[in-house]
């Protein structure tokens, strides 16, 4: 009876070790990414009217290159530019700047609607895919503070020369 209730305890242990290990490794991926097969998302919160530049990695592109960077939002894709080695940037949206030596795209400045994941993909002269995901999250800008407290000092400024007349 001892050995059965010795076998119980540590199966219960290893199974209440293991749930602790699976909650914590949810826990710690959560808040920093989440991969999407071998992508990995990185997640970007800007205000209206910034400008981001999502990088593709520090490697200059080589050979016979070709780099395509697309919008979803929802289910509408949007290719933004394609670009093969030698050749300009094709560029199917405004305000866009693709960095031809390392394939990192500029974007802005951004609206609400440009929200969206943004993926580009780079296949290197030796056929390689390089494959970047960025989920951007583009929000109204917010007034700052000390604006704020200048324009109500003026509607009091006025408010009190309108009451002494």
């Amino acid at each position: 009876m001892t050995a059965r209730l010795w076998t119980a305890a540590t199966c219960f242990v290893t199974i209440s070790v293991w749930k602790t290990v699976l909650a914590l490794s949810l826990l710690v991926g959560v808040g920093v990414s989440l991969p999407l097969g071998t992508d990995e998302i990185k997640y970007l919160t800007v205000s209206t009217g910034e400008t981001v530049t999502l990088p593709a990695g520090s490697a200059e592109l080589q050979g016979d290159y070709s780099v395509l960077w697309s919008l979803k939002n929802g289910n509408e894709e949007v290719k933004l530019v394609t670009c093969d080695a030698g050749e300009p940037p094709e560029y199917f949206k405004e305000n866009l700047d693709l960095d031809t030596t390392y394939g990192s795209l500029t974007f802005g400045p951004l609206r609400v609607e440009d929200s969206g994941v943004c993926e580009g993909e780079i296949t290197d002269g030796d056929n390689s895919v390089h494959r970047y995901k960025y989920k951007i999250t583009v929000s109204e800008a917010r007034a700052n503070a000390s604006t704020m407290r200048f324009d109500l000092t003026i509607v009091l400024a006025v408010v009190f020369l309108v009451l002494l007349l």
